[in-house]
């Protein structure tokens, strides 16, 4: 009886020392995934922002951006006059 006793007990006591030691590196691995999330979130938004911005730098090298761009400075084209909206 006395035996058994001391195997449960010890049994009991390595299961609760693995369970402490495990808990650090079990810690450390979610920190290191929430990172991994951050780190990627902040990618796609940095390609979404590249991507956006190079659509934008087509469309201001196309004869039509170009155009727009200077309209909404307030150019005219030759011989255009602008029309008062009052």
């Amino acid at each position: 009886m006395a035996k058994r006793l001391l195997a449960v007990v010890f049994l009991a006591s390595a299961v609760g020392v693995g369970l402490y030691f495990s808990s650090a590196p079990r810690v450390q691995r979610h920190k290191q995934a929430e990172s991994a999330r951050a780190a990627d979130a902040s990618m796609r938004q940095s390609q979404a922002e590249a991507a956006r911005l190079s659509e934008d730098r087509a469309r201001l090298q196309s004869p039509a951006g170009r155009e727009e761009a200077a309209r909404t400075r307030g150019y005219l084209k030759p011989g255009e006059k602008r029309l008062d909206s009052r």
